[in-house]
């Protein structure tokens, strides 16, 4: 009987544990009500990988579209035509220009300002970095009501690999020859088609944080 319990004690505390450790927000403010309209901003990106923030936004407005139908957003065309005409052109111009601003050249009551911090990747055969950091914060009515921070990091130590080597030195080297070959063939990847080396950690940054959106 004493074993009995014990089992149904650890399974209740590793069920716990489960729920206790999901992704959460940074802030989420009481009360939460969505925005009657947002507009998804151009991302301000902080890599080098210009392509990288084009098809991150895209996969943003995607994850909209399957996973939120509650959130009305602005189309991406019509943002960006409205940006345009006001002379925006680039996320890093958003800064220079208040958030009512904004707002008012949309006609939205929400904005979503997406920051990238981070977006790395590259393969050198025994090692390599696949790495997204990102943050999120959505306005409405100029405050702020929703911010989260998510980095992805599923790089590959070249330690790491020299283990692996020794343990199956065929597949290792096979498999470090196809990391390369994709690396040389993704340089040609264009961002409308929503395709990139690090769509897996994009998408995996996306749906963990907006897992968090209320």
């Amino acid at each position: 009987m004493r074993a009995v319990w014990l089992r149904f004690f650890i399974a209740g505390a590793g069920l716990l544990a489960l729920t206790s450790c999901g992704p959460k927000a940074k802030f989420v403010e009481k009360n939460y009500a969505p925005p009657e309209v947002t507009a998804i901003l151009p991302a301000v990106n902080n890599s080098t990988d210009v392509e990288g923030g084009i098809v991150f936004r895209n996969l943003i407005y995607k994850h909209f579209e399957a996973a939120k139908p509650a959130y009305s957003i602005l189309s991406r065309e019509m943002t960006d035509s409205l940006l345009n005409e006001a002379g925006i052109t680039d996320g890093g111009q958003l800064e220079a220009v208040e958030n009512d601003e904004l707002m008012k050249i949309l006609n939205v009551d929400g904005l979503l300002f997406v920051t990238i911090e981070e977006m790395k990747y590259q393969t050198l055969g025994i090692s390599s970095t696949r790495k997204v950091k990102a943050n999120f914060k959505l306005l409405k009515g100029g405050r702020v009501i929703w911010e989260d921070d998510r980095e992805v990091d599923h790089g590959k130590s070249a330690l790491g690999t020299i283990v692996s080597a020794i343990n199956d030195p065929v597949g290792t080297l096979q498999d470090s020859g196809e990391d390369l070959a994709w690396q040389l063939a993704a340089k040609g990847v264009k961002a409308w088609l929503l395709d990139h080396e690090l769509k897996p950690e994009m998408l995996e940054v996306i749906n963990t944080s907006f897992s968090t959106l209320p």
